[in-house]
């Protein structure tokens, strides 16, 4: 498939809105959001590229929440939030983190370098986010997608809600992180996608082993899928 060729799937929702980082990353690529009366297409293409469009005015009442194009997947359970840490530091967790390993959604697969960069927005209340990456090998093209996040559960700090692009949220589990905040693990709900994550470039080799076999034992992902 060539670079501007886009995935498409028409798919109305009206009555169901569930979230799923797959539902986005996966093949999707265009489909209609109703949300506060309009009609919305998100289109995602091969090459990474984003696009939100309106269609139409719909008579909908604006919708609270986040929404997403799939079916089958589920909003956060309180079993699956009490599965994050009990509480994490914010100010501590803020900074730049590199991706040692994960199971990629769409746009990060055949990334290299990949860094999350964290940073409280006092005046938003709210976590900016610079993701970046190389594509295709270690000095490739440069690809930055700057995201946002608001905290969901205030107690533990540990569920958030990412924003890749308006009007779409998807929740962000912080399933663990060290002692000394040296690394971290994130998840989702349906268990599609992990990141495992480190302060420094490399990660000791004992412990990697240790947060796959947690990833698969404790939190039930298919860590076959981990790159």
């Amino acid at each position: 498939m060539s670079s501007d060729e886009t995935y498409t799937a028409k798919q109305s929702i009206f009555l169901r809105f569930d979230c799923s980082w797959g539902s986005f990353f996966g093949v999707i690529g265009d489909c209609h959001l109703p949300l506060a009366g309009f009609e919305f297409t998100v289109e995602l293409n091969t090459d990474g590229g984003l696009s939100v469009k309106v269609l139409a005015f719909v008579l909908l009442l604006p919708l609270l929440g986040f929404v997403s194009c799939a079916t089958g997947s589920r909003a956060v359970s309180t079993t699956e939030s009490r599965k994050t840490v009990n509480c994490i530091d914010i100010p501590r967790y803020m900074g730049r983190w590199f991706v040692i390993a994960n199971i990629p959604t769409f746009i990060e697969k055949g990334s290299h370098n990949a860094i999350e960069l964290y940073t409280w927005n006092e005046g938003k209340n709210r976590i900016d986010i610079n993701f970046r990456f190389n594509k295709g090998f270690f000095e490739g093209k440069l690809k930055i997608y700057p995201q946002k996040a608001w905290i969901n559960n205030m107690e533990m700090n540990a569920e958030w809600r990412i924003q890749p692009v308006w009007p779409l949220r998807f929740p962000y589990l912080v399933l663990d992180v060290g002692k000394e905040y040296e690394y971290t693990v994130i998840g989702v709900p349906n268990r599609k996608y992990i990141w495992i994550m480190s302060q420094e470039p490399e990660m000791d080799e004992s412990l990697f082993a240790s947060l796959v076999e947690k990833a698969q034992t404790r939190w039930g992902y298919k860590v076959s899928r981990i790159q």
